[in-house]
This record gives C-alpha cells, sequence and structure tokens, in this order.
C-alpha cells in the first residue's frame, strides 16, 4: 500500500492501492501546439474517489525551440474509500476522431487505519 504516487506514460494500464489522503501526481508528455491535449475522458469512474486538486497546469520542456512540447500535469486526492478509474485521452477539442492515445489507471483507496 503506498502512500503517495508520482505516475508516467509508462504506467498505464497498472492498478495501484493507496490510502485515503494520498495523492497521485500523473505526468503525460505532449504538444499543445499541434492542438492535442490530454484530458480526462468520460469513462473515467471516480465519482467522489479521486478529487482533482486542480486543473492540469503544463510545463514546456526546456528548450528554445518554439513549438516544442512539454508535459501536461494532473494531482488527484485520495478523498474517500472505493475504487475509482482514471481514463486519459490525448486529442483535438474539435474533432470528433477517438483519442489519438489513452491512459489509464485503476485505483483503490483504502481508509486509513
Amino acid at each position: 500500500m503506498l502512500s503517495d504516487l508520482k505516475l508516467k506514460k509508462a504506467d498505464s494500464g497498472k492498478s495501484y492501492e493507496l490510502y485515503k489522503g494520498s495523492t497521485i501526481q500523473i505526468s503525460l508528455e505532449g504538444n499543445p501546439t499541434t492542438g492535442y491535449q490530454w484530458g480526462l475522458l468520460p469513462e473515467s469512474v471516480n465519482d467522489l474517489i479521486l478529487k482533482p486538486n486542480a486543473d492540469y497546469s503544463f510545463s514546456p520542456d526546456n528548450s528554445a525551440l518554439s513549438g516544442s512540447g512539454g508535459t501536461f500535469v494532473f494531482d488527484f486526492m485520495a478523498s474517500n474509500p472505493g475504487e475509482a478509474k482514471l481514463v486519459f485521452g490525448y486529442q483535438r477539442s474539435w474533432e470528433n476522431d477517438p483519442s489519438a492515445e489513452t491512459w489509464s489507471i485503476n485505483v483503490t483507496v483504502k481508509d486509513v487505519h
């Protein structure tokens, strides 16, 4: 059982157990200058179990190149015991096409004893 998680793209498809009050930080690489952005998809099953701490943040790469990519960062707090699934999609908001890429995890939150 973990207390806090910092996850990257390679962690997709895994399952995790956390204690209530723990945090999850998800960092996904992308390039918003192409119109693509990472976002939480409707198929996420979250309810009140994992609460977003804020909207995502974006940190550009340390590059002087115009149009270079960076990292989208999402933060969640394990608010209540239960099971949740987070599913993110990398897509353009104006297109109806499925996501170019998806990322997901399953999380079980346990009460602190």
